[in-house]
């Protein structure tokens, strides 16, 4: 017998191929998902939805954009693992951390590198942001080790309203409520609201799931050796 028709061997180590393929894909969709944030804030141009509630809640306590994505995170996660746990894995816990490599992207350029973004260069940084989150977007959700907390929170509202309102809807409602509390913080912070929207938050929302869409169907997929037609 050959060590491919071996019960057990081939299809073993096929298995853990693949499987440590989505793991890199996962934790790489991750980094590039935050570094795109972090381009979103030095664009200056407003940022995505769901990350203006991060920055807003950041200045109004001088807490790192990180940590607070962290503290969210973790309130969101709590729900999500007690209504809809099986959404939750490990791609679950790194998304996390975030905003941890978009502090990272923006002490690079600021503090480091000290660079000084004219307004050409401020909508290049926009534009290069928001190609790699749709692409980061894509390679951790193609990945399926885990449902972030904010996709993940839409499924358990979803199920809550017996699936009487559509996931899009409900994530929309989430979005808009995620920005409203960004715009607080904000204010109570005595800070500009346009720091944390404009039209960065608008081409977040306008391109990001059409990018996801685009970047699952013809690379993602193509990657992990899967059929074009279970893209996003």
């Amino acid at each position: 017998m050959t060590e491919k028709n071996r019960p057990g061997s081939y299809v073993e180590n096929k298995h853990r191929y693949t499987k440590g393929r989505r793991i890199t894909m996962m934790i790489g969709g991750n980094i590039i998902a935050g570094f795109a944030i972090g381009l979103y804030r030095l664009s200056a141009f407003g940022i995505d939805p769901f990350a203006s509630m991060y920055l807003g809640m950041s200045y109004l306590t001088h807490i790192s954009f990180g940590t607070c994505t962290m503290i969210i995170g973790a309130v969101m996660l709590a729900v999500q693992f007690i209504w809809d746990r099986h959404t939750v894995g490990i791609g679950t816990f790194v998304n996390m951390f975030v905003g941890y490599v978009a502090d990272a992207a923006v002490w690079l350029s600021n503090d480091y590198f000290h660079i000084e973004y004219l307004l050409w260069g401020r909508i290049l940084v926009l534009l290069l942001g928001t190609a790699l989150i749709t692409l980061g977007v894509a390679m951790y959700m193609d990945a399926k080790l885990g449902i972030p907390s904010a996709q993940g929170l839409a499924l358990v509202l979803q199920k809550a309203f017996h699936n009487k309102l559509s996931f899009r809807l409900i994530y929309t409602f989430i979005d808009l409520t995620a920005v409203a509390a960004g715009i607080v913080f904000c204010l109570l912070a005595h800070v500009s609201i346009w720091n944390i929207i404009g039209v960065g938050t608008i081409a977040a929302a306008v391109v990001t799931g059409p990018g996801v869409a685009w970047w699952s169907e013809h690379v993602t997929t193509e990657i992990l050796g899967e059929n074009p037609d279970s893209a996003l």
